[in-house]
């Protein structure tokens, strides 16, 4: 029978992971309309950290449970690994492109 401290690390990860992607997204969101006010386009550390920002609050969510279910197995973790990777991919194809919808889309070869 799962008690109230079983949930403690569970819920300290994912409010961690929420206040990270929350700082990420608003620095991102500043850094566009800052960079927009200027040049007129948006800038590639502001996508790369909304982005990122998403993707934080993915894996806070996917670690919380991960620390409510039994110990992890071997695929779980590869699992796991992988889609950090492609994520990261995600974030760094995205950031290349200033988040423009056409260009992410001939980066990925959609």
């Amino acid at each position: 029978m799962l008690k109230i401290v079983d949930f403690i690390p569970a819920a300290v990860t994912i409010a961690a992971s929420i206040i990270a992607a929350t700082w990420c997204m608003s620095q991102g969101s500043t850094i566009n309309a800052s960079t927009t006010a200027e040049k007129g386009r948006s800038s590639v550390w502001g996508t790369a950290l909304n982005y990122f920002g998403a993707l934080l609050i993915f894996y806070g969510f996917l670690s919380g449970l991960m620390l409510l279910t039994e110990p992890a197995s071997g695929t779980v973790k590869l699992f796991m690994g992988l889609i950090s990777m492609l994520g990261m991919v995600l974030v760094v194809t995205a950031g290349k492109s200033r988040g423009d919808e056409e260009s992410i889309k001939s980066t990925l070869g959609t």
